[in-house]
């Protein structure tokens, strides 16, 4: 509600991103969530910025009112969108929390930030950043998710493959059940830790149209 404030996107796109069951792979589904955000901030008035990261780099834009802006980040979105399909994936040492100490640095206070992530790799230290964030700035947080990573069916044996790396189901009868009991506390954990902290978390998913969940949560006339 609160007009001409900086809004700042932090997108991930690291290779856990680059995962899709259905609809989308979850880079998409976040790069489509900030861009109808970002349209959505200067549409209202506000100053947009962004921080797009993957393993490699952190790229940071401080918030400012032009379409060129929305333009600049759009691009760093995309190439690092292009960077996951690419034959050798991106490697290197940037995590989450890093992402987040960047984000930290260019809001100082009275910023809404909006972190867009599956979350991998988030810890103790990521809540610790969270509860920084949010002394003088309000978060919110997508958390992006496909089915398939909260239930997996398959039989022992099955094999999936991604640019020359594979993985197998191992045996036994209690896979399904650990895959998704793994998946339901870890969603529990951070659910628990954002309501404690007062953070709004809005759980996106890649195989359903990223507009028709804002709608839902909104309602059309937003």
């Amino acid at each position: 509600e609160e007009r001409e404030r900086p809004v700042l996107f932090v997108v991930d796109q690291r290779t856990p991103m680059f995962f899709g069951s259905r609809l989308a792979m979850k880079s998409v589904a976040a790069a489509e969530l900030a861009a109808l955000g970002v349209w959505r901030a200067l549409d209202v008035g506000d100053r947009i910025g962004g921080v797009v990261f993957n393993e490699e780099e952190i790229l940071s834009l401080r918030p400012g009112r032009s379409p060129t802006q929305a333009l600049r980040f759009f691009h760093d979105l995309e190439r690092m969108n292009r960077r996951l399909a690419e034959p050798e994936p991106p490697v290197g040492d940037v995590t989450l929390n890093a992402a987040l100490q960047s984000a930290s640095r260019m809001a100082t206070h009275d910023h809404l930030l909006i972190l867009v992530t599956d979350l991998d790799g988030a810890d103790e230290e990521t809540s610790k950043l969270a509860t920084r964030l949010c002394a003088h700035n309000d978060l919110l947080v997508v958390a992006v998710y496909d089915p398939l990573g909260a239930q997996l069916s398959g039989y022992p044996g099955m094999r999936a493959t991604d640019r020359g790396r594979s993985w197998e189901i191992p045996p036994g009868k209690r896979f399904e059940e650990d895959f998704e009991s793994i998946f339901a506390k870890t969603v529990e954990r951070w659910t628990s830790l954002f309501r404690n902290l007062q953070i709004p978390i809005f759980p996106l998913s890649c195989a359903t149209p990223v507009i028709d969940q804002i709608h839902e949560l909104l309602g059309p006339q937003k």
